[in-house]
Parts: structure tokens; C-alpha cells; sequence
């Protein structure tokens, strides 16, 4: 999915950077700004354990998640304009709809892995050609993902054979984008970032101390974004 919608989103951008008009500074991209944007993301997940049941009797030691959703992000910023050059700072949050199916193995192992919510706050800095930006972004990401796992013995999953670890999590984002003013104030958006949060280790999931260990890998995220702001 994401490369059929990155390819475009490039090819967008090098076109207008090959037209490189004459900036006309009529106060754009300097100030405050906030908008909105709708976000299609999408994810890896591995789980990695020395001792899965399951892998008692097979040469297997890994669980794949792939997952993908749409989300709504609301953003707020400032920018300096010096001729073509713009950069600035970047907040934003997003609520996310990103959740693996709960996936069992041959020995019914169970895992699962949610993004609940995110955000981030990056640097940006980019060029202005006309009435359009194209721009980079690179900062720290943050999210709340809930991860859970089990053992189903006996068709019954008991506490002591389960886990579920709510944390927040952080990684590093690197993002690349376009704006284009449609009017005095308002302009829209579209960007392409990708994060990664990182690992945990989780033990003792069959209630026997250092019986069992896993780690979890959450990421690589990618994102594409479309959405308008409102320039102060």
C-alpha cells in the first residue's frame, strides 16, 4: 500500500521543485499555524521468545504482525521565513486505529499488539517555491501500545499464562511533506513519515520464574497524511 502511495506523493514533489517559481513572501509560512489532517498507517510487529511452547517440538522462535488502519491527527506549529527558506518546530497527537489480529500458533500461543494513541514533536525545514513548501521533518515520536500475549492450555487461558503491558513508548520520526496555500490563510497538507518504538523484553509468562522470555518489537510505523492548516 505504501508504495503505491509514496511513488506519487515523490513524483508531486519533484515536479514542483522543478518549477522553482519565484517566491513571492506575502507573510507565508511565518507565524503560528494548526490544522488537521486524516492518516492512513500501518505497521510491523515480531515477537521473539526462547521458550514458546511451541518451539519445543518446531524450529520456530518468531510471531509476524502486520497491521493497518486510519486515524485523525491534529497538529499545531511556528515557522521563520528567511526568502526561500522556512523552518520551525511541530507538535502533534493522533488518535490511531491500528491493531494486529490476535494471532495463535500451532500450539494455540497467542499475540497481539495495539497502538492506541500517538504523537510527536519534530524540527522542520524546508523550501518555498510559489505558493507551495516542500519540506523535512525529523524528531521524537511517542505512543501508548498495549501488547498482549498468552499460553491457551486445555482450550482455557489462565492469568498466570497471560500477559497484557500497557506503555508508552518512544523512537525517532523522520518525515518528508508538501504544503500549498489555496488561499490567504489556508493551505493543504500531505506527508509520508516512518518511526520505530523500539522493544521490550516480557518474562515470565507462564508463571514460572525465567521460564520464558520475550521480546517484542514494535515498528517500523509508516504514515501517509492528508489534511489543511490554518496559517495565523
Amino acid at each position: 500500500m505504501f508504495k503505491q502511495a509514496v511513488l506519487p506523493v515523490c513524483a508531486c514533489l519533484c515536479a514542483v521543485s522543478v518549477a522553482q517559481a519565484d517566491p513571492v513572501d506575502h507573510g507565508q509560512w511565518s507565524g503560528f499555524y494548526t490544522g488537521a489532517t486524516l492518516n492512513n498507517a500501518g505497521g510491523t510487529n515480531k515477537t521473539i521468545g526462547n521458550r514458546f511452547t511451541f518451539n519445543q517440538n518446531q524450529a520456530v522462535n518468531r510471531v509476524d504482525h502486520s497491521y493497518e488502519g486510519f486515524g485523525l491527527s491534529g497538529f499545531i506549529g511556528w515557522n521563520k521565513r528567511v526568502g526561500r527558506v522556512v523552518y520551525g518546530g511541530e507538535f502533534s497527537l493522533s488518535a490511531d486505529d491500528l491493531s494486529s489480529e490476535l494471532t495463535f500458533n500451532a500450539d494455540n500461543d497467542i499475540d497481539q499488539v495495539e497502538i492506541q494513541w500517538s504523537g510527536n514533536i519534530t524540527g522542520r525545514y524546508g523550501q518555498v517555491y510559489g505558493d507551495t513548501l516542500l519540506y523535512a521533518k525529523g524528531g521524537v515520536s511517542f505512543a501508548r501500545i498495549r501488547n498482549i500475549g498468552g499460553d491457551v492450555n486445555g482450550g482455557a487461558l489462565t492469568l498466570s499464562d497471560a500477559y497484557m503491558r500497557n506503555d508508552l513508548y518512544f523512537g525517532p520520526l523522520l518525515a518528508i511533506g508538501a504544503e500549498r496555500f489555496f488561499n490567504e490563510n489556508w493551505l493543504l497538507r500531505v506527508e509520508y513519515s516512518i518511526t520505530d518504538y523500539g522493544n521490550f523484553t516480557q518474562a515470565n509468562q507462564d508463571g514460572v520464574p525465567n521460564s520464558q522470555r520475550y521480546t517484542v518489537s514494535n515498528g517500523p510505523v509508516q504514515k501517509l497524511s492528508l489534511g489543511v492548516a490554518f496559517q495565523f
